[in-house]
């Protein structure tokens, strides 16, 4: 799974807003966006299927186990320690 540096250097790296898509989907105002709608981007049919906003109850158990969340995602995420979880998350509000 990813750690949480490596979680964190993601969010480095796709988190302002207008920025560049890169590794991954922009995260500004992730929080209460709805999943997998940036056209760009190649989401698992699972979180496609998935539906839905990103709650900070549904980003926090993403992060803890992305494929538990999410069967048959194709990101290995697990921070299992949920105050670095909540850390993430509560960085993730504000960006909006």
């Amino acid at each position: 799974g990813w750690t949480l540096q490596q979680v964190v250097a993601l969010f480095v790296i796709a988190w302002k807003k207008n920025g560049p898509q890169r590794v991954a989907p922009n995260l500004w105002g992730i929080v209460g966006a709805p999943k997998a709608v940036k056209t760009w981007y190649n989401y698992s049919s699972a979180l496609k299927a998935k539906g839905g906003v990103w709650t900070e109850q549904e980003l926090d158990e993403f992060l803890a186990d992305a494929n538990r969340f999410v069967k048959g995602t194709t990101k290995s995420i697990k921070v299992a320690d949920p105050e670095k979880r909540k850390a993430v998350i509560d960085f993730l509000k504000t960006l909006k």
